[in-house]
């Protein structure tokens, strides 16, 4: 359902809260920011792919072959 880099993108999000509507509303308030529309793109498909799964289903995602934030700073 999702690809590495929608992957990615919510490893980033979800080591800074493991709450599904918190991680939507961050990447909503990121978009404003990010000025490669190609991350953009990314950035809005995660967040309405997760924005349609239950919590559950976010919290159980696999995100074992993403980085996590502290291997990418």
């Amino acid at each position: 359902m999702f690809n590495i880099d929608e992957k990615s993108i919510i490893r980033m999000y979800k080591d800074i809260t493991p709450n599904r509507k918190d991680a939507i509303i961050k990447l909503s308030a990121v978009l404003p920011y990010v000025e490669q529309e190609e991350i953009k793109r990314v950035i809005i498909s995660a967040r309405e792919k997760i924005s349609k799964i239950s919590d559950t289903d976010f919290n159980n995602l696999d995100l074992s072959d993403t980085l996590s934030a502290d291997q990418i700073f």
